[in-house]
Formats: C-alpha cells, structure tokens, sequence
C-alpha cells in the first residue's frame, strides 16, 4: 500500500507543477506575461490574462498600465482589461497594500503629457480602487479640459470619497451653468452630507434657473422640511424650461417628508397646494399619486374633487393609482362610501381596485355588481372577486352564477377554478375546498364535475360532503371513490353530522372487497372505534397467543420443528437454550399488528408462534391475508396453506391463500421470521370474494 501512495503522490505532485507552467511556449514570469498581451496573438494575449488573474499580484499593475498607451487597440484592449482584472481583485478587505499599488499605477496614467485616451482608459479604471482618503487632484485637474471635463466629473461621482465630493465643490464656481448642473447631480448622487450646504448656497437666486433647480432637487432627497422655502422660492423663480423639475423638487420633498416621518402634514399641504395651482396634468398627477400613496382618508375629499374637476380626462390614471394607494380600514370605508360620487368608468375601474386590496369589507358591492344589468360591471366584479383572494368571495359569485346559464356560467365557473387553485397553491385548505365545492355546483360536465371532486378530496370540508350526499342520493355514493368516500366520513362525524357521516360510512363498507378501502377504513379507526370492535369488523384477528423466540437459520427454512407445529398446545412449556419460554396473550388493538420486536426487544435469526381459534356459525370457503417482517408460515386446522421465505417489511394483505373453515372452532397458527430489525405478522379473514369475514374469537 506505501508504494502505490508513493507512486500516485508523485503522480500528482507532476501534475501540478505542469498546471502551474503554462505551456512549452508560455513564460513563468510578469515581464513575460505582459509581453505575451503586447504581442499579435489572441490566444496568447487571452493565457497571459488568465495566468496573471491567477497569480493575483499586484506588481504587474504598472507593467499593464503602460501597455494602454500603444497604438495597436488589441494591445490597449487586453492590457486594459488585465488591469481591470487586477483592480477588481484588489478592492477586497486584506488587499490595501495591493491596492495602492495598484491605484498608483493607474493614477500616474493622469500625469500632464498623457494623451487624453489613456487618461479616459484610466478614468474608467479609478472608480475600481481609489480608496478613501486618496489624492484625486489629478482627476480633478481634467476639470479644466473641455474634452475631459465630462468624463473627470463622471469618475469623481464614481469614486465616491470626500476628497472627490471636495474637488468637485471646490469647482463649481470656475464652471458655467451647465456644468454646475452637471456637476451639482454628481454631488446629489453622492449622498455626502458635507454637500448639503452647497445645494443651499446654489439653490439661491443668485444663480441661473437651471442651477437653483439641480441643486433644489438635490435638496428634496433630504426630506428636510427647514429646505421647503428654499425650494418654493426656486419654484417661484423658474422659467419655462425648468419649471416642472422645479415643481418636481417640491413633490419629491413632499414624498421624502412624509416617507421618512419629517412632516406628515406639511407634506400632505404640498401635495394639495400642487393640485390647486398648477396647470400641468403630469404635475397634479404626480401630487395626486403622492396624496394616495402616503395621506389617509382625509385627502379622499381632494382625490375626488380633482377627478370630479378633470374635463380633459387626464387625472383618470393617477387618480385610480392614488385611490388604490391608500391605505388602512378608514380609507376603505371612506372609498365605499364615495363610490356612487365617481364617474361611470371610474367606478368600473374602482371594481378592480376593491378585489385587490382583498379586504372582506369590499365584497358586499363587489358582490352587488356582479348582478348589474351592465356587462361591463358584471365581468369586472368577477375578475375583483377573484383578486380579492378571499374564500368569503366564493358564495356570492356562485349565487350569482346558479341565476344564469350558458357563457357567463361557465365564465364564473372558469374563475371559481382558478381561485380554487389558486388557494391550492398557496396552502389555504378552507378556500380551496370552499372553491371546490362551487365548482362542483356549477359543473356542467363529467370532466368539470370530477376535477371539483378531486379537489374536496384534497381539501375536505363538511359542507362540501353534505352537499354531494344530498345532490347524488345515498343510493349514488358507491359511484365516489374509497377516499371520498372515507374523508366523508371522518369529516360528516368530527362536524356533529352523525347521520350524513353513517350513510358515507355504510357507502364505504360496500366496498371493503379492496385492499384500498380497508386502508381508508383504517385512517377511520381513531374516530370510528367507539366499542373496540371496528378492526374485528374489517376481518383483522386482534387477539392472539405468542410463543418464541426460537433458533431460526434461512437456509433450513421452515423445515425445522420448534413446537411440535401444526398440533399444538398452548398450555406447553418449551426449552430453549438453556431457557424456557411459554405462550402468553397477546392483543394488538388499538392495532392490527402483533409487534414481536415490542414484545422481545431485538434479536437477530430466530422466530416466534402465533396461535388463535376463531368460531363460525357454519362451513364456509374463505381467504386467509397476510403480511409480515420477515417471513411467514401459516397453518388452518392443521393444513399448511401459505408459506413465504423473504426477507421483508410488512404490510396489510401481502399474500393471500384460499382456505376451508369448519363449522365451530377453527385453529390457526402462524411462524413469523426474523432476520433483523422489525418483527411483525398481521393476518385477517375475508370472503373469497375479499369481503371481511365475520367471525368470533373462541377461548383468546
């Protein structure tokens, strides 16, 4: 074994270190490597790139920052995206050293002499790495380059110290009007608190419009209300081209204050004030948008009346946005109670938004305009009681569909489907079979009629049980399946409803000749087994004497002879390695498994006896079922009928054998297996036909 380790670890010991040497032609060194990008060949140009990310070192950065002045742009462009490499691997915690370094290389390209395409290339570069703190003047220099200025101001707002912040202030005043706008956004998108006096000091009238308005939107994102009078005043003082971000700025301020708690009524005024004195229907909209999204119920009365004042129809939209803003139960009652005050489109519209604030207290008109003699407000109303998400919704659209017939029934009955599921999916089992059931009454078709089933099958519900019993009559039920059937009769007999549940339960017992229907008479067992008798009902055996364990070897099988099987006695006493072991009783209810391993712990390669006498009123042929872990061996009256050497876990009606009983006593006895882990037999008796057999158990 030490010599093939040996031999492997050299294996990949060689392996690495060819990984680690690129190729024959490739060099192991940084100036290598950079020749490699300064050459003509792409594939060599792209293993050098490769190969430098990998050895994440930082001395390589000046190397590359020369390249980007060659002349050949494949050049320029590999060595260009190698340092870009470099700068972004370098900006993690741990790295700051490398990153100076890095940061120096790329801010010496800004040196006076540069051409201006390496000081671009370098520009793009910087906002990678500069770290605070960091000398930005030969950025801020480029300032002065009319060819550069744009590109300079874009890389200070992308740094994004306060030394870049600083430079750009200690600009403002060399610039003209555009570029102070310019340059007053970069500081507005830099969020420094240290800027804030500068957006004051140019929101002034001493500037042009365009500056006071950069710099009282700057001031809006503060949410400030000490800044209101200032941004009025810029307001007062616009022109025509920049009146409207003017006005932009006082509402925005208005949605800052009131988002971030600085003055709710303050703001709330603006958004008023806004609608009463402007002009422009983009503007009133967006102060009636701000009204719905932050006021409460006290500013419906001015939504309303700036809708009711709209001739032109262009406050439709906002006006809809800001009354499906509002929030809170007041403004929803305040919204019911306006209802009738809106225009006949809009109250259409206002359909929808009912439905989507899913709040039960919209039903009742969203319920009354689905029988609205209009189309219009009929199929709105059903798409917003689909929306509303609301089981409560489910009723009245099904009222509503049971008056009519043909297109519109099948709609509704479309919509209830999809709430239906729609509930499904999320979990909602009381809407779902809430839903199931309103399709089932208003299925039309087999193929509609069982998906509803299915669906109350999934999501079980009394009143859904107790409907389908009325609506197929008793004497239908044996056409449902087992498990409807079985969920019936839990559900009916845990709601009080004894009878309804009796005639499911009486349904399912006409079914008992499947393996299926005791499985689902077995789920009733906990509710339905009031005198101790239900399993016995199904034909299981529950009573039971055990003797054992005994020596078991797979190989012999049940050749062996333990207690002198089939004939014995249960009153014997047996010797077993050096022990005795003698029959005691066993009942398996609640169960219907008698649980060896529970009665002798664990142990491995042996097997136990089961014994019982049943008694029948008179012959008959019948079937004995059997399951087991592991195997099993059953005699009738002395007569082997079954045997089954495996290796397995149990379970109800494994295997089966047809049997002859007497008359009077019958003797049953049962070997079980056990190779390892469970140890359990389980048998009941049936028809031939699989029915349960009904039978007594004599002297258990």
């Amino acid at each position: 074994m030490s010599n093939r380790v040996s031999k492997y670890t050299g294996i990949a010991v060689a392996m690495l270190l060819l990984w680690a040497v690129p190729s024959a032609a490739a060099a192991d060194t940084l100036d290598a490597l950079v020749a490699q990008l300064a050459g003509n060949d792409p594939v060599a140009q792209c293993n050098a790139r490769v190969m430098l990310r990998q050895r994440h070192d930082a001395r390589v950065a000046p190397k590359l920052a020369a390249l980007l002045g060659n002349e050949n742009e494949q050049v320029w462009r590999a060595a260009f995206n190698a340092l870009a490499d470099q700068a972004n691997m370098v900006g993690v915690a741990g790295r700051e050293t490398d990153r100076l370094v890095v940061t120096d290389a790329i801010m010496a390209l800004m040196a006076p002499g540069t051409s201006d395409h390496v000081k671009r290339q370098a520009m793009r570069l910087l906002p990678l790495v500069v770290p605070e703190g960091y000398d930005v003047s030969p950025v801020a220099a480029q300032l002065d380059n009319p060819d550069l200025r744009e590109r300079a101001r874009k890389a200070l707002q992308h740094i994004g110290t306060e030394a870049s912040a600083k430079a750009l202030r200690t600009y403002l005043p060399k610039a003209d009007p555009a570029f102070q706008a310019a340059i007053l956004h970069a500081l507005d998108m830099m969020s420094r608190k240290s800027s804030i006096g500068t957006f004051a000091e140019y929101a002034a009238d001493s500037h042009p419009p365009e500056v006071r308005v950069a710099a009282a939107l700057a001031l809006s994102r503060t949410g400030d209300p000490r800044w209101l009078p200032a941004l009025r005043a810029v307001r007062e003082g616009a022109n025509d081209a920049t009146l409207f971000d003017a006005t932009d700025a006082l509402l925005r301020l208005a949605d800052n204050m009131a988002e971030n708690g600085g003055n709710w009524s303050l703001a709330m005024q603006i958004y008023r004030d806004t609608l009463a004195t402007e002009a422009n229907s983009v503007v009133r909209g967006a102060a009636l948008v701000g009204l719905g999204k932050y006021g409460d119920e006290t500013v419906l009365p001015d939504i309303i009346a700036a809708i009711k004042a709209d001739k032109k129809g262009d406050l439709f939209g906002p006006g809809l946005a800001a009354l499906e803003n509002l929030k809170g139960r007041a403004a929803g009652e305040a919204l019911l109670k306006a209802y009738d005050q809106f225009p006949g489109d809009m109250q259409v519209r206002l359909l929808g938004i009912f439905g989507r604030k899913g709040d039960p207290a919209f039903l009742g008109p969203l319920n009354r305009q689905v029988h609205s003699p209009d189309p219009r407000f009929q199929e709105a109303a059903i798409a917003a009681l689909v929306a509303t998400g609301l089981p409560e919704a489910v009723s009245g659209m099904v009222d509503y569909a049971l008056t009519t017939d043909g297109a519109r029934r099948a709609q509704v009955a479309a919509a209830i489907e999809r709430m239906a599921n729609d509930f499904r999916a999320r979990g909602q089992a009381g809407g779902a079979g809430s839903a199931f059931l309103g399709l089932y009454r208003l299925a039309k078709d087999d193929a509609t009629r069982q998906r509803a089933l299915a669906g109350i099958q999934q999501f079980p519900t009394p009143e859904a049980f107790a409907y389908i019993i009325d609506d197929i009559g008793t004497e239908n039920l044996s056409t449902l399946s087992v498990p409807m059937l079985a969920g019936m009769t839990r559900a009916l007999k845990d709601a009080g409803r004894e009878e309804d549940s009796v005639r499911a339960f009486n349904a399912l017992k006409g079914r008992l000749n499947s393996t299926e229907a005791v499985r689902a008479m077995l789920a009733l067992a906990p509710s339905m087994d009031k005198g101790g008798h239900f399993l016995e009902r199904l034909g299981f055996i529950t009573k039971w004497r055990i003797v054992g364990p005994f020596p078991w070897n797979a190989t012999k099988g049940f050749s062996v002879t333990n207690i002198n099987e089939p004939n014995v006695d249960p009153a014997a006493v047996y010797n077993v390695g050096g022990g005795q072991v003698r029959w005691q009783a066993v009942d398996t209810a609640p169960g219907y498994t008698v649980d060896l391993a529970d009665i002798y712990d664990m142990p491995t390669s042996c097997s136990a006896y089961g014994y019982t006498e049943i008694e029948m009123s008179q012959a008959c042929d019948a079937a004995i079922r059997v399951g087991s872990d592991d195997g099993i061996k059953v005699w009738v009256n002395g007569e082997a009928v079954l045997e089954k050497n495996v290796d397995r876990g149990s379970d109800i009606d494994q295997d089966v054998a047809s049997i002859k009983l007497n008359a009077g006593v019958n003797r049953i006895l049962v070997e079980c297996t056990q190779g390892g882990g469970g140890w359990n037999f389980l048998a009941r008796l049936t028809t031939p036909e699989g029915f349960p057999l009904t039978f007594g158990l004599h002297g258990n």
